[in-house]
């Protein structure tokens, strides 16, 4: 068998061999599944939809089939087609919280904010003490409503379960919406000293920073976050007007 280098990601020889056993055998499925996982760590996403299409032709009812086309989906930022791939999956699937919210965030990126918020619903009916779950819709209910203390209740919940920075994170960030700036700075700085550096948190500590009269420290922060290239047009506006009245 060819090897693959996972310490230097080259999976290239094997990709090649699983090609050439695939067109010999395309009923052959396991060896065609794993085919589809490496085109998808060797970012050949059109070529691993294509396969996983051909797989689900002859068994449409693979689990895993199904889910590395929503995944090859997902990078080809067609998340229409995910929607419909992970929405079968979740139908199928005795604990499908984690398939929702991954259908959570392709309704994010499609921009469908009524479909974002059916996918949480389902994910929270499914797993309601599940910290992740419990995360994002604290998140989406102080991004897009003024259901500020349930979105604090769902927020400080996660938080009680899971200390993870980015729960950290949302917290601050609900207390941010709420204008609650100095009691947010407590929950930011325990996400910054545990090295978290998400652009988007980075984003969320700088204007509280600002909020509380720190444009030194806003500044840094606020630089940083733009300069990776990962905010939204919005938090990039709002960035940069903020550095604009810090004299930026």
């Amino acid at each position: 068998m060819a090897r693959i280098d996972q310490k230097n990601n080259d999976f290239t020889d094997e990709a090649d061999r699983l090609e050439k056993l695939h067109q010999k055998h395309p009923d052959w499925i396991q060896p065609s599944l794993t085919l589809v996982a490496v085109d998808l760590k060797l970012k050949r996403f059109r070529e691993a939809e294509s396969i996983a299409d051909s797989i689900l032709s002859v068994k449409p009812g693979l689990y895993n089939a199904r889910f590395l086309k929503a995944q090859a989906e997902l990078d080809m930022a067609d998340y229409r087609g995910a929607l419909r791939n992970l929405s079968a999956l979740a139908k199928a699937n005795k604990k499908p919280a984690p398939l929702y919210l991954i259908m959570s965030v392709a309704a994010m990126k499609e921009g469908d904010t009524q479909e974002e918020k059916h996918a949480l619903d389902k994910a929270f009916h499914a797993a309601p003490d599940d910290p992740m779950v419990l995360n994002n819709m604290a998140f989406f209910l102080a991004s897009h409503t003024t259901h500020y203390a349930k979105a604090l209740e769902y927020a400080k919940k996660a938080a009680s379960i899971d200390k993870h920075p980015y729960i950290q994170d949302t917290v601050g960030y609900v207390l941010f919406r709420m204008g609650r700036f100095s009691q947010a700075q407590s929950y930011f700085e325990s996400a910054w000293n545990a090295h978290f550096r998400d652009p988007e948190f980075l984003y969320h500590m700088g204007m509280n920073e600002w909020k509380i009269g720190q444009p030194q420290k806003a500044r840094t922060i606020l630089k940083r976050a733009l300069d990776s290239g990962k905010l939204t047009p919005e938090e990039e506006r709002d960035s940069r007007q903020a550095l604009g009245a810090m004299g930026a």
